[in-house]
């Protein structure tokens, strides 16, 4: 949650000309399924150069390389940008997951299905994170601005139960939710992590 989550764009610094960074995971009963991940930056556009604003920042992403993507695209609202596409499994997802984030090449994003548990992590490059936020200090409170938002639905599961009490399920427990700011995950590399038991 990774953000990732993100944290958790394909530049680190590219975050801060966002407001809101949310990822829409929908996972079929094998879990394959849908990814969306937009930054809504209509909050800070007005602090921002004109110029950070015209390129979509996962155009840099090298989706091609990645074996199991389907039906990439790329999106431009007003004040919105992002990229959505299909994944066959976990792990083309993770290879994506990767790419866009903050990780070292050691370290893991995304998730791990283990029977009937579902884990997402992310450990995310703090010191990278860091030194961007120093970056901005006559921007105090930017950090605190800047809302990851994380919603994963199940088509073909019910939720049984969530390790992390930060996390909201939905009535029908089809649906979880997860907000932090990115200051939350400057703080803690591991703020964003989950465990969904499944029934």
């Amino acid at each position: 949650m990774k953000i990732l989550s993100q944290l958790l764009t394909a530049s680190v610094i590219l975050i801060f000309i966002s407001c809101t960074i949310k990822n829409e995971y929908t996972f079929n009963e094998d879990f394959s399924g849908d990814f969306k991940m937009s930054i809504d930056y209509s909050a800070m556009k007005e602090i921002m150069k004109d110029d950070t604003l015209k390129e979509n920042p996962f155009s840099d992403i090298k989706t091609d390389s990645i074996p199991g993507l389907d039906n990439v695209q790329l999106f431009s609202e007003e004040n919105v940008m992002g990229i959505k596409f299909s994944f066959s499994d976990l792990e083309t997802l993770n290879a994506f997951l990767k790419k866009s984030g903050t990780t070292d090449k050691s370290d893991f994003m995304g998730f791990k299905q283990k029977g009937k548990k579902l884990m997402y992590e992310h450990s995310s490059n703090n010191d990278k994170l860091k030194d961007s936020a120093n970056e901005l200090d006559e921007m105090a409170d930017v950090n605190k601005m800047i809302q990851i938002e994380t919603t994963v639905n199940f088509k073909g599961h019910i939720i049984k139960k969530v390790d992390n009490k930060s996390v909201t399920v939905s009535d029908d427990l089809k649906t979880l939710t997860y907000t932090y700011s990115l200051e939350d995950l400057i703080n803690d590399k591991k703020v964003g992590n989950f465990t969904v038991k499944l029934k």
